[in-house]
């Protein structure tokens, strides 16, 4: 085997694995922790209910419950300290609808409690192989509509931000389209446009 791509982001050092190992037993007993998390700014996240450790986009991350209910994924190289928190543990029926939205999760992201919208896009014919009906696919929601006359290929895409499709389409341009919503063709005219501007 001969792999140019990290398959997973590596956890070097002795305190990240420190802290991998922490997760996984918060996550195994459900329980609470405090996690210091540096992105821009240092955060503490106080009283998180640990849920799930996620590969994604070729990093891990640890999604979580914060104290306002709020579902978020916070990348494990930025986290800087896990520690036991005041709470003990909770139930499985406090997170119930939070594991099942992992059933749908498409990348990092997908948010949790927006009802998705549908996008159709078209893979002209110097891509459309990539995008048949038998072809391994790139998100979950994925689905072949059907080969056009001129050999280019429809698919539908579940997205509930922009965000969330937007950053691949524009990997495949000039060879995939926005076909439809028009708000998400307009959305993705704009940054190509704003991108244009910095030329």
């Amino acid at each position: 085997f001969l792999f140019k791509n990290s398959i997973m982001e590596e956890l070097n050092s002795e305190e990240s694995k420190k802290i991998f190992k922490n997760l996984k037993q918060a996550i195994k007993r459900r329980e609470y922790r405090d996690i210091v998390y540096y992105y821009d700014e240092l955060v503490v996240y106080k009283g998180v209910k640990c849920l799930k450790l996620v590969f994604m986009n070729n990093n891990w991350y640890l999604a979580v419950i914060d104290q306002d209910r709020l579902l978020k994924f916070l990348r494990l190289s930025f986290i800087r300290e896990v520690n036991y928190a005041s709470k003990n543990s909770f139930s499985h029926s406090d997170v119930e609808s939070y594991m099942e939205f992992f059933k749908r999760l498409q990348n990092a992201m997908t948010l949790y409690g927006v009802e998705p919208k549908v996008a159709t896009l078209k893979a002209r014919p110097k891509i459309a192989k990539y995008f048949k009906a038998d072809m391994k696919k790139y998100f979950p929601s994925q689905r072949f509509v059907e080969k056009l006359d001129d050999g280019s290929v429809l698919f539908t895409v579940e997205y509930t931000q922009e965000l969330e499709i937007l950053p691949f389409v524009q990997r495949w341009l000039p060879d995939i389209v926005v076909v439809e919503p028009q708000e998400l063709r307009d959305a993705f005219r704009k940054k190509l446009q704003d991108a244009l501007e910095e030329l």
